[in-house]
């Protein structure tokens, strides 16, 4: 998970909001251009596509 959240704000796609005064700041999502959330969107489709993909393949039919 850690790994997920620092790649994210790698891409600038999750920003640290406030954390003044030596407070821990928190996690937002940061705005995204219209092209930059169909890219999200076609990416996770695809990602949710494979993952189901090989899901089925490791399922065998019942004899019923």
């Amino acid at each position: 998970m850690r790994g997920t959240m620092q790649r994210l704000r790698q891409e600038g796609l999750l920003l640290v909001v406030g954390g003044a005064s030596g407070l821990r700041g928190r996690d937002a999502v940061a705005p995204v251009q219209r092209d930059r959330t169909l890219e999200i969107y076609a990416m996770a489709g695809a990602i949710e596509g494979a993952r189901a993909l090989s899901i089925r393949s490791t399922f065998t039919p019942c004899a019923g």
